[in-house]
């Protein structure tokens, strides 16, 4: 996944106050997030499976004193899976219908999460990592890939909920969505995405399941579950 965007007026005075895992290089910057991950034990009770961790980049050019460098962004994510048959409905009538759609649309099958962890680094109080500067729908638009097979639209903020991650209160912000396959057909989902900031890095918390069932709190508990800093292959 990669983004290439502009940034101007970042001036050199805040160039020496570089932290984290950002280097400045005569080329331009760089800067990697540790990767973010739910407790094992968390994940096996809820019947999910790990899919996997990967890394990807997000490249930007900035503007620092006068000058233009290029910005290297890697965010690391760990993804989840739930077959549809695990997943509770509101009316079992349907459940034969249901599984069909389900595995037609969504990735996973059923439902997904995503830990997924961007370094957060700036240069005279301007954010470097466009992930910083996104607000909810723009999240959920930058990690579609990483939780649904389809393009996700008709984003509408339906609740939210209180939750305690990596030790900070924060709120999960609970969506109506729309996922879309490349064939047209629609299905309907709820999006699950919460952000705290860890450790010089944005940890986020992306539970996608679709609507009709009773996932929402498996969701939550995983998202009260996420570990950071993590290895990438803990």
């Amino acid at each position: 996944m990669r983004r290439r965007r502009v940034l101007a007026g970042i001036g050199a005075v805040g160039v020496a106050s570089l932290a984290g895992c950002m280097e400045l290089l005569e080329e331009g910057v760089e800067s990697e997030a540790q990767p973010a991950a739910v407790d094992a034990a968390v994940v096996d009770d809820h019947g999910y499976d790990r899919v996997g961790t990967e890394d990807y980049t997000i490249d930007e050019t900035v503007e620092v004193g006068g000058e233009s460098r290029d910005v290297t962004v890697t965010s690391w994510g760990t993804t989840y899976s739930k077959d549809a048959a695990d997943l509770t409905l509101h009316d079992e009538s349907e459940a034969d219908q249901f599984e069909d759609e389900v595995a037609d649309l969504l990735g996973q099958e059923g439902a997904g999460f995503a830990a997924i962890s961007t370094p957060s680094e700036s240069i005279a109080g301007q954010e470097l990592n466009p992930v910083g500067r996104m607000d909810d729908a723009e999240l959920i638009d930058e990690f579609n890939d990483e939780v649904v097979d389809g393009e996700v639209h008709g984003i509408d903020h339906a609740d939210e909920h209180e939750v305690a991650v990596l030790g900070e209160s924060t709120t999960a912000n609970e969506f109506d969505a729309i996922a879309e396959t490349d064939e047209g057909e629609e299905f309907p989902i709820r999006i699950v995405l919460t952000e705290v900031d860890h450790e010089d890095d944005i940890v986020l918390g992306v539970g996608v399941y679709p609507d009709g069932t009773d996932e929402l709190e498996t969701i939550l508990e995983l998202t009260e579950h996420v570990d950071h800093p993590v290895e990438p292959d803990d």
